[in-house]
């Protein structure tokens, strides 16, 4: 049986003991979630390249794998049980098992459809484009009706930037009356990347019908939104997303791209050092944060006090530790700020009646305080900037000083002439 909601199916042990011949698991097409590779279209802050990248962790658990091995032993020339423990050896990551396993199939069976799609998906995983390529053809000759081989043959000319072919391949998944919601994101990310985004937001839309619990095809129909300048929508469907998995990198950097098109740049730096905690290499991320004023995130300030070799082999910094060892002093803070007021600064009697309660704020963005911070400080970054919300250190000062520098300057006003000396 193939998928159709994200999950495997067929690749549990009780299941096949009761219908051992019958069954004919669904690896093939699913995304394992090693496999996950950057879009090649065009999106502004990038949509995760699976749909089906939920794991059930159980049907590639040592103990399922085991009932399905006893499963072969009663069962040894039956080409459905070896391809059911190739699904969960795939969904535990063991590729090489799997592959055994896929090849027993198809040698038992040399039709078997399925088994070469699985197959397929495992040379995908593995880097092996061609050997999928070829497994895939393999599975639509012998069974030309075989969404699924579509669905799957079509990513790799996607991933690979042809794009004509992949639209024809999905196309042709959805005129075989797919109910695979892969075969609509993924025509719907070809449509996105023509630039074709009425197209493209039906086409989410109707992958979410399909599988409403998936987050990325939100992503892919608010990257679409925004396109075409629909932000309000865009930004239910990114924070949408983020209720439904807040652990994908690319759903915080899409709502940062929402919060800086509005022109909250505090809100958007936030929201950018959040998807770089999830995966500091996300280049949409790091860019986005570029643009707002964070080239660095807070990580990387964190490791670059402590041990500045670590994020700089070749740096001759020292190390500053005890930052993070030092407990901030904010009693007075208070008293310094009027004393600045007094001298002409410009802060509020409310900014100096609120400081030492604005600063505990301002490095806890999950307390009460705040937002209240930024209505304060127009600008500002309220991040938990050391990493350790339970106690306001040194190290916290200092990485929101470093965050702040050259993000109140408008180099555009600036005129260098008129401040010569």
């Amino acid at each position: 049986m193939d998928t159709t909601d994200g999950n495997y199916r067929g690749t549990n042990a009780s299941a096949m003991t009761h219908r051992p011949r019958a069954m004919r698991a669904g690896l093939a097409g699913i995304a394992l979630a090693a496999a996950a590779i950057a879009l090649a279209g065009c999106e502004t802050a990038g949509v995760g390249s699976q749909l089906a990248t939920t794991i059930d962790a159980d049907q590639g658990s040592q103990e399922n794998i085991a009932s399905l091995t006893e499963v072969i032993r009663a069962n040894p020339s039956d080409p459905a049980a070896y391809n059911v423990r190739g699904s969960a050896f795939g969904r535990a990551g063991r590729y090489q098992d799997a592959m055994r396993d896929f090849d027993q199939a198809i040698a038992l069976n040399p039709r078997f459809f399925e088994a070469y799609a699985n197959r397929a998906l495992i040379w995908r995983s593995m880097g092996d484009l061609g050997r999928a390529a070829e497994d895939y053809n393999r599975a639509i000759q012998i069974n030309p009706r075989y969404d699924t081989a579509y669905i799957g043959r079509g990513e790799l000319y996607r991933r690979a930037g042809r794009a004509n072919e992949a639209f024809n391949d999905f196309q042709k998944a959805i005129q075989l009356d797919t109910t695979d919601p892969r075969a609509y994101h993924r025509r719907g990310l070809v449509y996105q990347s023509r630039g074709q985004h009425d197209f493209a937001i039906d086409d989410f839309s109707t992958a979410i019908s399909l599988q409403p619990n998936a987050p990325e095809p939100y992503n892919g129909r608010g990257l679409s939104y925004v396109a075409i300048g629909q932000l309000d929508n865009a930004f239910d469907d990114f924070n949408y997303a983020l209720r439904l998995d807040d652990r994908v990198a690319e759903s915080w950097a899409n709502q940062a791209l929402v919060y800086e098109k509005r022109g909250e740049t505090a809100k958007a730096r936030k929201s950018y050092q959040r998807a770089l905690q999830l995966d500091s290499k996300y280049e949409p991320a790091r860019t986005g944060l570029a643009r707002v004023g964070g080239k660095y995130s807070d990580d990387w300030h964190h490791d670059h006090l402590i041990d500045p070799r670590s994020v700089v082999p070749e740096s001759i910094m020292p190390g500053y530790p005890f930052l993070a060892e030092t407990p901030l002093v904010i009693h007075d803070v208070a008293a310094h700020l009027r004393t600045n007021q007094l001298i002409g600064v410009p802060y509020s009697d409310d900014m100096v009646e609120m400081a030492e309660q604005d600063l505990a704020a301002q490095a806890d963005p999950d307390s009460d305080g705040a937002e209240e911070v930024l209505e304060r400080y127009p600008g500002a970054v309220v991040s938990n900037f050391d990493g350790n919300a339970a106690e306001l250190t040194e190290l916290d000062a200092m990485i929101a000083y470093l965050q702040v520098l050259g993000t109140l300057v408008d180099f555009e006003a600036y005129e260098p002439e008129a401040n010569y000396r």
